[in-house]
């Protein structure tokens, strides 16, 4: 849902994180360009490749984590150019 929300208002480039692979090969289908699962892989490392070492504009937490929420911190784009929140799913929107 944040994915196709995120791409209506013009989200660029979409970037969504999730620990449940089903969960990601949705996200694909709706529009995310990058799939990351931090189980699998860093998930700091691998936005900031995406990113060109930026990290995301905007981030949306959207379950009630607190090491969901931490993370969301470590790869937003310092300052963040936009913020969303408190909480985001784990979805990642980098706009250019």
């Amino acid at each position: 849902l944040h994915i196709m929300v995120a791409r209506n208002i013009g989200g660029a480039r979409l970037l969504a994180s999730d620990l449940i692979d089903s969960r990601l090969e949705m996200a694909k289908k709706m529009g995310a360009a990058v799939t990351i699962n931090p189980t699998k892989e860093d998930l700091k490392e691998r936005v900031l490749a995406e990113t060109d070492g930026n990290g995301a504009d905007v981030v949306i937490v959207a379950v009630p984590n607190i090491k969901a929420m931490s993370q969301a911190f470590d790869v937003e784009a310092c300052p963040p150019r936009n913020q969303a929140g408190p909480f985001s799913g784990g979805h990642l929107t980098h706009k250019r």
